[in-house]
């Protein structure tokens, strides 16, 4: 504390430190444990990613964004066939969520499922041709409409999606 004032919180590589609130998931609001799963999902920390992921599912199963969350932890887990239970999850509840046909397809394309796999892309590539291509993609705000699309097109047109 300088002159009654708390000292400034010191920047890391990744910005300036978050406050740390601690307690166990359950303690916290659901928009903390949304915010540590994503955070530690960014850096690459899969145990904590999946603890704090699996937290958000609890608290809101019916959230399509979470169960792709926790589903990209699984299939980085190498648990890919739980992933794509989680995705099928998703997509029961949110149909139109476009990232999570994506992901789905690419796990089935993985595990040699290219038909189930095809059809996701179609149905996500549908999806993008009723938004604008300028766009960032529902749940990604990084990634664009047209950017996926491409990617998607892309896809679609290669032979290993065509099996």
């Amino acid at each position: 504390v300088e002159g009654g004032r708390a000292a400034p919180r010191l920047a890391t590589a990744t910005g300036p430190r978050p406050p740390r609130r601690s307690g166990p998931p359950e303690a916290l609001d659901l928009a903390e444990i949304r915010r540590r799963a994503v955070l530690h999902r960014e850096r690459g920390e899969e145990a904590q990613a999946a603890r704090w992921a699996s937290a958000w599912v609890a608290r809101e199963p019916e959230s399509a964004e979470a169960l792709l969350l926790l589903a990209s932890v699984r299939a980085s887990d190498g648990r890919p066939e739980e992933a794509i239970s989680l995705l099928r999850r998703a997509l029961y509840f949110d149909p139109s969520f476009v990232l999570g046909n994506v992901r789905l397809g690419e796990l089935l394309a993985a595990s040699g499922r290219a038909a189930e796999a095809r059809g996701c892309l179609t149905n996500a590539l549908a999806q993008l041709e009723a938004m604008d291509d300028a766009a960032s993609v529902p749940g990604s705000p990084d990634l664009t409409v047209g950017s996926l699309r491409g990617l998607v097109s892309s896809r679609l047109s290669s032979p290993r999606w065509s099996r």
